[in-house]
């Protein structure tokens, strides 16, 4: 283990605009921010702490074993970037690098985080993403100039083991890793020397709306049948 204390940061406002006090609803018979505090606490990580303006998200998050920040109102606008949450959340807490996991992440596994982990200490990067590296996916920019593929050459389309264009990446925004010194310079989450750890395809999903809601828990049920 790295003698440097890591930490997972959990941003959980209350004002849901697409889901009402989406971060608690019930899924599969837990809260939905839940699954992330569970997946943080079987990583390698030394805390797991709840930023969150809302008082039964805080109350819920203790219950499943979270620290939990009061971060004031004027961090949690509707148009409030998540570098705010962590700004707040640096002032409050020491540590030397943060994993920040997304509250609407029901799929995350423990072991994609801790991969990301022991990558992002092993080339010291100053940031990390999850990635879906989807290899059967064609991508194409629409641009000024028109449609243009970005990972791929459609006149000489191949196979998908020979073709060599550019892997693509996805960012799954399922979690995020940096050193505070890299975010106390930049304010961002990502920037100088990036990398990335890949997840599988359905590790990536998130909950943004009713209907995602409705498939991840059809998925979820299904895989505990």
């Amino acid at each position: 283990m790295s003698e440097q204390k890591i930490v997972t940061l959990i941003p959980a406002r209350g004002g849901s605009k697409g889901i009402r006090k989406k971060n608690i609803r019930d899924l599969c018979g837990l809260p939905l921010i839940a699954y992330s505090i569970i997946a943080a606490y079987h990583s390698k990580v030394e805390e797991v702490y709840v930023s969150t303006d809302n008082k039964e998200i805080g109350q819920v998050s203790e219950t499943y074993g979270a620290k939990v920040i009061d971060r004031p109102g004027i961090f949690c606008r509707d148009d409030s970037p998540t570098e705010e949450a962590v700004s707040h959340f640096l002032e409050c807490i020491e540590c030397d690098v943060i994993v920040l996991i997304q509250a609407t992440s029901p799929m995350i596994d423990s072991e994609d985080i801790d991969r990301g982990i022991d990558k992002f200490l092993e080339m010291k990067y100053d940031s990390l993403f999850s990635a879906v590296c989807p290899e059967d996916m064609l991508f194409w920019l629409d641009g000024k100039k028109g449609l243009k593929p970005a990972n791929y050459n459609f006149k000489n389309r191949m196979t998908r083991q020979t073709r060599k264009g550019p892997k693509a990446l996805i960012e799954s925004g399922a979690f995020y890793i940096f050193s505070k010194e890299f975010f106390m310079r930049s304010t961002c989450r990502l920037g100088g020397k990036i990398g990335y750890v890949e997840v599988p395809f359905w590790n990536s999903f998130q909950v943004d709306s009713s209907e995602d809601l409705h498939n991840i828990y059809k998925l979820m049920d299904h895989q505990h049948e």
